[in-house]
């Protein structure tokens, strides 16, 4: 086998790894891209448990509060107020909720956007790296007189 074929096949062998590795980085992003939408869809589901929770212990402390007042035969004005500071309340915590896992979704939107950048950065790089050896080894082999 001369030394130009063993120079090409290497070259060969040289490109292709290095297409493939950027091939990986690039799948590697995806899967990035996927856990972060699974996670998520689990910040929306803790923030939908959290907000029943919320509207569960609400429930149950209004009920108790209305055998209260009824047991001390309050009524009026002020029992009315309680209760709706109660209802500004729950809506304020509900709310927060809601705020926090926005928040916390539209940062995972961006690591997701820069998950997929970084892959597709990678994927090119790779791809301009195997173009560049390719050049180098063809002009090396060129140079090579058998």
């Amino acid at each position: 086998m001369s030394a130009q074929t063993i120079m090409a096949v290497s070259a060969a062998i040289g490109a292709a790894g290095t297409i493939l590795g950027g091939i990986g980085a690039q799948q590697e992003s995806r899967l990035r891209q996927f856990n972060i939408g699974t996670e998520r869809v689990m910040n929306d589901e803790l923030a939908l448990q959290l907000s029943r929770a919320r509207r569960e212990e609400y429930d149950s402390a209004t009920a108790s509060n209305i055998a209260s007042f009824s047991a001390m035969n309050k009524e009026g004005a002020s029992v009315r107020a309680f209760f709706e500071k109660q209802k500004e309340v729950l809506t304020e915590d509900v709310a927060a909720i809601a705020k926090n896992n926005y928040r916390q979704n539209l940062k995972l939107k961006q690591e997701a956007l820069a998950a997929r950048r970084r892959g597709r950065n990678a994927l090119l790089a790779s791809l301009f790296q195997a173009g560049g050896q390719v050049g180098e080894d063809y002009y090396r082999i060129k140079s090579v007189r058998t």
